[in-house]
């Protein structure tokens, strides 16, 4: 049994990786669980931002 005082130290015993703490303008260290988490939110967000404004542009050729 562990114990832990915050997330970030429970996400390192689970994944073994360093969890990440915020430093810079552009978010997480990339080489982190947050800053993988971060890296994937972001092409996601892209991912439907593209999705959203190719419909938007298929109603307007209509």
């Amino acid at each position: 049994m562990y114990t832990a005082e915050h997330v970030s130290e429970g996400l390192e015993l689970l994944t073994g990786a360093a969890s990440g703490l915020p430093g810079t303008a552009s978010g997480y260290e990339p080489d982190t669980v947050l800053g993988c988490a971060q890296k994937t939110l972001q092409a996601y967000r892209q991912a439907c931002q593209l999705a959203d404004s190719s419909k938007t542009g298929r109603k307007r050729g209509r």
